[in-house]
């Protein structure tokens, strides 16, 4: 990345990308699972941290 000017150029990567052989299939996750194995219907408790916030102090 070249940064001059206030432009940015982007060059191709030279990296080759190889599949990955998974011992497993997406289907094969997603067979039998439901909202409810899935606790779909539950809400997640962000800590503070999560929501970008510092943690208050403990004192």
């Amino acid at each position: 990345m070249n940064m001059k000017k206030r432009t940015i150029t982007a060059w191709e990567s030279k990296v080759s990308e190889k599949k990955l052989s998974l011992p497993f299939t997406e289907s094969a996750l997603l067979d039998g699972l439901t909202p409810e194995t899935a606790h779909a219907d539950e809400l997640a408790i962000l800590t503070m941290l999560e929501l970008g916030q510092k943690p208050a102090d403990k004192h």
